[in-house]
C-alpha cells in the first residue's frame, strides 16, 4: 500500500452517506511517525481535506452471516427483510477482505 497512490477508500457513515477518500497513504513507523498512521483526501482540485483514519478500523477482515439469497431476494416489504434470519447450520456468510 506504500507503493500504490492510486488507492481509494469508501466510507459508509451511520446516516448511509458515501464518502470516497483517495490518495490513501500510510506514514511510519518513523523517526517522524512513531506509529503507523493512514492518511487520505476528500475532494478535489486544491480544496481536498486531509482524513487520518485509524489502522486498526481499515484492515480487519469480517465474516458475517447473514440470511441466504433467495430469501432475500424473495423479501418483498421492509418488514419481511427485517425479520429473515441466519440458518443455525452453515449460515451463508458475507465476507469482505481489506486489501
Amino acid at each position: 500500500m506504500k507503493d500504490n497512490l492510486g488507492l481509494a477508500c469508501i466510507a459508509v457513515d451511520s446516516f448511509y452517506e458515501i464518502t470516497l477518500l483517495h490518495q490513501l497513504h500510510i506514514l511510519g513507523p518513523s523517526i517522524v511517525f512513531l506509529e503507523v498512521k493512514v492518511a487520505a483526501l476528500l475532494g478535489s482540485d486544491n480544496n481536498a481535506d486531509l482524513f487520518k483514519l485509524r489502522k486498526d478500523s481499515l484492515f480487519p477482515d469480517h465474516d458475517i452471516p447473514v440470511p441466504k439469497w433467495t430469501a432475500l431476494k424473495g423479501a418483498d416489504t421492509l418488514e419481511t427483510l427485517e425479520a429473515l434470519s441466519n440458518p443455525d447450520t452453515n449460515p451463508t456468510k458475507l465476507k469482505c477482505k481489506s486489501i
